[in-house]
């Protein structure tokens, strides 16, 4: 399920988690990457794990990998952006420096980390990929420290190379494709479509629309392109799926507005720290978590009991 709140990165983070999904995109987009990766070390890490306390440092991604025909061990780190963001420099270096940080509490030698930021956005990516070019006119730049990044922008890729040279995967080039398109006239969707129907892939088909439906707002056109590229099957558990989140959606909506309520009658905390609260509900999806905040909220004999709780 996208989350509609942030769908870019829900839609990315659903794909390339997958661990076969990221490694056919190395094939395709970094191939000096991949071609000297052991593919059978590839491994999902938690990124959380490195910025506990900074939440705005969290990066989308990590993989854990080692080189082939080597014992080393390295780290592929992957940021999605949908917009410039002046952040992201930090966001990598801070990441970087927590992993470092552990490697020496862990009298380890220092992992090794490629950066990666996949950018989807409709201005141009104009964030410096070289950290000395944030400071061209400074006189001493060459004596500072010196930091870059590797940027995949998918602006600058052609369409067609995406749709003739990915069909190792079709969930992937499908993915790419929409990500890329997904600011401009959404029939351009249309030939991923088609494909997805003729090859009966439902989850991804599903996944995909429900991403493009989030950002723009058309199920109607949605809805007649599936019907025109013969996906009628595809159309009706789409729709299904559609009312069923409608549901959830209403539900969810429920909860919150029932906890906030509990709250504000039982501790009136002030409206910048209910809607810390707010935000972190927003982010559940299961009803059993909102069955225990609910409880939590009930039983608590303070604000502060709530929020270390929940939190």
């Amino acid at each position: 399920m996208i989350d509609i709140h942030h769908p870019h990165d829900s839609l990315f983070k659903y794909i390339f988690s997958n661990v076969e999904n990221f490694k056919t995109f190395l094939k395709h987009f970094i191939p000096d990457i991949y071609k000297n990766l052991d593919l059978n070390s590839v491994k999902l890490l938690n990124t959380e794990k490195q910025a506990e306390n900074k939440k705005k440092f969290f990066l989308d991604l990590a993989f854990e990998c080692k080189l082939d025909n080597l014992n080393s061990q390295i780290y592929v780190v992957f940021e999605h952006k949908s917009y410039p963001d002046k952040l992201v420099p930090i966001q990598i270096m801070y990441y970087c420096a927590s992993v470092w940080e552990q490697d020496l509490r862990e009298k380890k030698d220092y992992t090794p980390i490629i950066p990666i930021v996949f950018y989807h956005g409709k201005q141009k990516w104009n964030i410096p990929k070289n950290l000395q070019e944030h400071f061209k006119n400074f006189p001493l730049k060459d004596y500072m420290i010196d930091f870059n990044y590797y940027l995949i922008d998918l602006s600058r890729l052609d369409d067609n190379y995406i749709l003739k040279n990915i069909h190792d995967n079709l969930c992937l080039m499908a993915t790419i494709y929409t990500m890329k398109n997904i600011f401009d006239d959404i029939k351009k969707l249309k030939p991923v479509v088609k494909e997805l129907i003729i090859a009966h892939n439902q989850d991804c088909t599903y996944i995909i629309l429900n991403y493009t439906v989030a950002i723009t707002k058309k199920p109607e056109v949605i809805e007649s392109m599936i019907l025109e590229t013969g996906g009628k099957e595809e159309m009706m558990l789409l729709t299904d799926k559609w009312k069923l989140e409608g549901l959830q959606e209403g539900l969810k909506k429920g909860y919150i507005k029932s906890i906030l309520n509990l709250i504000n009658l039982k501790f009136q905390p002030n409206p910048e720290e209910l809607q810390t609260i707010e935000n972190k509900l927003s982010s559940f999806e299961d009803e059993q978590k909102f069955e225990e905040v609910l409880r939590i909220v009930a039983t608590a004999d303070s604000f502060e009991e709530v929020k270390n709780k929940i939190l």
